[in-house]
């Protein structure tokens, strides 16, 4: 039902803690695949990714254009876009199931602020994790696929606020 896609450049300090509350949803069926969308990492991202039986797309650019090509790959007909930083509550399931039932509009979890530092001032936390049906707002609809990518990515703030809640 969703293929979540995780962007990542050296993330193995982080990638086990964000990808961990997933585990249970993969075992329901509920998550069919897990994509990493990777910039090249240097680090143990490939090897954490392998472990977690994820697809590991390695390919230069923008963290968007590899979203886009990850979106393209994805079979699930729901998409849920992570950010690395971000460790959705475990249960975070019952909350897009009941979304995914119900709507067919773009969803995002409530984050809580980390730090406040540098990343959190340039960019919202509710733009960290978003719950999209593919193919619906033209995300991943076919043809030019990074352009509306990027527009329904600027749009998370305008989404269905679930009720569920991550941290970064």
């Amino acid at each position: 039902m969703i293929s979540v896609i995780v962007p990542t450049f050296n993330d193995e300090q982080r990638l086990a803690a964000c990808l961990a509350p997933l585990v249970p949803a993969a075992m329901e069926g509920l998550v069919r695949e897990l994509l990493l969308a990777d910039g090249g990492s240097t680090d143990a991202t490939f090897e954490i990714a392998d472990d977690a039986g994820a697809r590991f797309l390695k390919s230069e650019g923008e963290a968007g254009a590899r979203i886009a090509a990850a979106i393209a790959k994805a079979k699930g007909p729901w998409l849920l876009i992570l950010d690395p930083t971000v460790r959705l509550e475990f249960g975070w399931e019952a909350a897009a199931l009941s979304h995914m039932n119900a709507r067919k509009a773009p969803a995002r979890f409530r984050l809580q602020k980390s730090d406040g530092g540098l990343f959190d001032r340039l960019f919202a936390p509710k733009a960290r994790a978003l719950l999209v049906l593919k193919g619906v707002g033209g995300l991943g609809s076919g043809g030019g696929v990074g352009g509306a990518t990027a527009r329904t990515l600027s749009r998370i703030g305008q989404t269905h606020l679930l009720d569920a809640r991550g941290w970064v």
